[in-house]
């Protein structure tokens, strides 16, 4: 039995949705959609027959405030209770964004916010129990968030004859959900532990990916970057680890991503 929580988020849905139309054995957990099975924490969850845990349930909210001792402590419980294998969805986030590098998963960590401490405390646990750690990128998709630099844009096409963005400097790794869940689903079957960058290992400025839209969209509009792009705003990984251990590689590019995303809109 392979265990979800955070069934209804972005991930958590393409993942449930991916391992159910492969007769596997899932369960899915939300505090909040009852179209999965409904938990007030996720400690509360009974483990009664050898199972997975994949968590994906902590909060994104990068820049506010987070009970970090709440968010750890439920972790805790969870994990106390007897996985037969523990999956845990980190964030690259957690390498900063000041330095013009590809990042192993050895380079330095920096802690700056209450986001990147729950997620930091979290690996050091699942790492203690020699479970598979993800630290990933900026994923995109069919119905992702509206929080992102992607629905941002698309919000502005073909409104005025400037297109703004917050940083056109900013260089992000970004990963197509489809390749997300398959380097998940081949994580289920690695008999090893540690921690894995999971990215597409290429990284594009927002400029770069307005350009890409624009162009997918025949829209003609001029980009503008709010920020002069004074200060370094860059994150790169480096996924040779992850391809090499896990047998698996990002199949979809930026360019045919973005499209998926504007040909599902039109529909």
């Amino acid at each position: 039995m392979i265990v979800i929580t955070g069934a209804s988020g972005f991930i958590g849905r393409h993942l449930f949705h991916e391992l159910t139309a492969l007769n596997t054995l899932v369960k899915g957990f939300s505090r909040t959609n009852k179209q999965f099975l409904l938990v007030k924490n996720y400690s509360d969850i009974i483990v009664d027959e050898p199972s997975i845990l994949i968590h994906l349930a902590q909060t994104s909210a990068i820049n506010s405030h987070i009970d970090i001792d709440f968010e750890i402590g439920e972790f805790r419980k969870l994990l106390e209770k007897k996985w037969e294998k523990i999956i845990y969805l980190s964030s690259a986030s957690l390498y900063g964004v000041n330095k013009l590098c590809s990042h192993k998963v050895t380079s330095p960590l920096i802690i700056e916010n209450d986001y990147q401490k729950v997620k930091a405390a979290s690996e050091e646990m699942v790492n203690g129990l020699k479970g598979i750690i993800f630290r990933v990128t900026n994923v995109y998709g069919v119905n992702m968030n509206n929080k992102t630099i992607i629905k941002d844009i698309h919000s502005q096409l073909g409104r005025k004859s400037e297109l703004i963005l917050k940083n056109g400097y900013s260089v992000r790794d970004f990963i197509y959900i489809d390749d997300v869940v398959d380097c998940i689903r081949k994580s289920l079957s690695y008999s090893g532990h540690g921690v894995f960058n999971l990215g597409s290992g290429l990284s594009y400025s927002a400029y770069e990916l307005a350009s890409i839209i624009l162009s997918i969209t025949g829209n003609n509009q001029k980009i503008i970057s709010a920020d002069p792009g004074v200060n370094i705003n860059y994150l790169s990984v480096d996924i040779k680890e992850t391809v090499n251990f896990l047998r698996w590689e990002p199949r979809v590019d930026l360019f045919n991503g973005i499209k998926k995303i504007f040909l599902n809109n039109e529909k």
